[in-house]
């Protein structure tokens, strides 16, 4: 009888094993929805050369899956998840999934792609084109800067189109100024003036010639 007992007892107990619990729809909407108060912020080291990423909110029974590793957050500090060593332009994608019964779900997925530390940046080359160029006056750009690159943009910066020059028109003395004055005034008046002139002057021998005639009795 005892025999029987144990077996039954055992039978049960694996039974109640072999069942597989499920994530329920209230508990899925909530890791759901904390999924998406998830956030990060990124640091830069000038000594290593390399990027910080930390996130916030990865509250219990939440986990975060990057590049195959899982991390939980830490409790007391925001419940925040600290990924070190990154290199510039490195594409990272956080996976935000469950724990125990909600583990085969992701609620959430953050893409990152770190920038590239802009070498140039606040450089005595860059100085004077801070506020003309963004190869300049940004610290980070979404590709790395090279010399050619930026010598290429600041020599677009610096071409310009030649100015038309108009010739400077020479000053003129007194004595030329007279000159030009008298010219203006002899085609302007001078020609009409002479016309008026011979005009009368050959009205005045007409006239005489026939007083001459008519004094005559001619």
């Amino acid at each position: 009888m005892k025999k029987k007992i144990f077996i039954i007892f055992i039978s049960m107990f694996l039974m109640l094993g072999s069942v597989k619990a499920e994530c329920t729809d209230s508990k899925y909407n909530e890791l759901k929805g904390l999924a998406s108060d998830i956030t990060y912020e990124t640091s830069y080291s000038m000594s290593s050369k390399t990027f910080t990423v930390t996130f916030y909110n990865v509250f219990p029974d939440m986990l975060l899956s990057i590049n195959k590793r899982v991390y939980a957050g830490k409790y007391g500090d925001n419940y925040s998840v600290v990924i070190k060593n990154l290199a510039e332009g490195e594409y990272i994608k956080a996976d935000v999934i469950g724990t125990g019964d909600c583990i085969k779900y992701t609620f959430n997925s953050i893409f990152i792609t770190l920038p590239y530390y802009n070498s140039f940046f606040r450089t005595q080359k860059c100085e004077p084109y801070e506020d003309k160029l963004s190869l300049c006056s940004s610290k980070f750009l979404p590709y790395r800067l090279t010399e050619e690159i930026l010598d290429d943009a600041i020599a677009q910066i610096e071409k310009k189109i030649d100015p038309v020059v108009v010739p400077e028109t020479p000053k003129k003395t007194t004595f030329e100024l007279i000159v030009e004055a008298a010219k203006d005034f002899f085609w302007s008046w001078g020609i009409n003036i002479i016309v008026f002139v011979v005009f009368g002057a050959i009205t005045a021998l007409i006239g005489n010639k026939i007083f001459k005639k008519v004094k005559h009795g001619i």
